[in-house]
């Protein structure tokens, strides 16, 4: 691996091997873990190189296992702070040293290029804010320092999808850490917007039902518990 401090975390299920080997060619001067919760191998034609590793599960574990599994080994090879990103993510050759040099400076922190913002009517979650407060950071891409890895011990893994971002910092904000903004010019997230599948409206409610109970107050926990179960009905 290389001795570059600068360590990629992605977690794949069933990936598009074209977006895939584009991070891994980009980064060919850090060090890129790819955690795979796929069943079979999904890497027909991947041309992994020196700097990456794959680690392979033998079931899919969901976002959060897997991002812990990958960080972990990251950690435990001499990472002090760990950018995690989702499969379908792009970065320009720009924003690449960007991230490499801004990335390196963070300690104690959770930071990455998108805000998120909890609502405090509904404590649910929102990329599309334009209040000033820092809620949380965006899962697609998340600088996570080794300390705040230590003291969280990473994502909470009962989520499988979904809320695990705005959990880890809810939690890392009450340790002390603080959540911070990250410039990477060029960086996309190329989620479909209107993905409306039943998959994700299932992990959406049921997360967001579980992320209420665990952090809101008790007055949004009592409206929540009733309102959210009938939406999902």
């Amino acid at each position: 691996m290389s001795e570059n401090k600068l360590w990629i975390v992605c977690v794949t299920y069933q990936p598009n091997v074209a977006s895939l080997q584009k991070i891994i060619d980009l980064f060919r001067e850090d060090n890129v873990v790819i955690v795979d919760n796929s069943e079979g191998d999904p890497f027909l034609g991947l041309h992994k190189r020196m700097h990456c590793v794959i680690l392979s599960n033998a079931k899919n574990s969901g976002y959060g296992a897997g991002a812990n599994r990958g960080m972990a080994y990251a950690f435990e090879h001499g990472a002090e702070n760990v950018v995690v990103v989702n499969q379908d993510v792009s970065f320009s050759t720009r924003s690449v040293p960007m991230l490499r040099l801004t990335s390196k400076t963070k300690k104690s922190t959770v930071s990455g290029p998108v805000l998120g913002w909890i609502d405090p009517l509904h404590f649910s979650t929102d990329l599309t804010f334009r209040h000033q407060d820092i809620s949380y950071i965006s899962g697609s891409c998340m600088v996570i320092s080794r300390d705040v890895f230590e003291a969280t011990k990473g994502f909470d893994e009962s989520y499988f999808m979904y809320y695990e971002d705005a959990d880890l910092c809810m939690r890392a904000r009450t340790s002390g850490f603080t959540i911070e903004k990250l410039s990477v010019p060029g960086f996309r997230h190329d989620e479909k917007a209107g993905d409306t599948g039943t998959e994700k409206e299932y992990y959406l409610s049921r997360n967001h039902l579980g992320f209420v109970m665990k952090f809101a107050p008790f007055q949004v926990k009592m409206r929540e518990f009733f309102r959210i179960p009938l939406r999902l009905y």
